[in-house]
């Protein structure tokens, strides 16, 4: 029979290493995604993961379009499944209390490193706003999106409610 102190250790020892593993993650993912959104020159020679525009094995226009719909659709399920009350009480009730918002920040960390990993570049022109007034503000609007995710992460990094 374990002791209380045994029980003790064994819950701090996973305590920490689901700790461990989530910061790995994390860090995985950051990587990953600023060289996947940024496609850095430097890195494209030993990079083994597919960017924005490089990478893929895909040539067909509509197959990598529809792959890349259906890992935004991945990504966009794990949110909305581990948001709903009947997913927290039928699966988050063994998790700790604690872990549970570490648990769904690990999950969509996992489905965006699936979603790099498995990216499909279209090898075509998407759109293009040109130059002027348009894409200048399509470029605000980018830019604000960053500080505001970067804001609120800063809030929850700091201790503060950011919703």
């Amino acid at each position: 029979m374990a002791t209380q102190s045994h029980l003790l250790a064994r819950r701090k020892f996973w305590g920490l290493a689901y700790v461990w593993s989530g910061i790995a993650v994390m860090w995985a993912f950051w990587l990953s995604f600023v060289v996947f959104l940024s496609s850095p020159n430097k890195l494209m020679a030993w990079w083994p993961l597919p960017t924005v525009d490089h990478g893929g094995m895909i040539d067909a226009s509509w197959q990598a379009g529809a792959i890349d719909i259906l890992l935004i659709a991945l990504f966009g399920l794990q949110h909305s499944l581990m948001a709903r009350p009947s997913f927290k009480s039928t699966v988050m009730r063994k998790v700790p209390t604690a872990f549970e918002r570490v648990t769904y920040v690990h999950m969509a960390n996992i489905a965006l490193f699936a979603l790099i990993m498995f990216w499909q570049p279209i090898p075509i022109e998407v759109w293009d706003v040109g130059r002027g007034v348009w894409r200048d503000a399509i470029w605000m609007l980018f830019a604000s999106g960053w500080l505001i995710l970067l804001g609120r992460r800063g809030d929850c990094l700091a201790g503060r409610s950011a919703g």
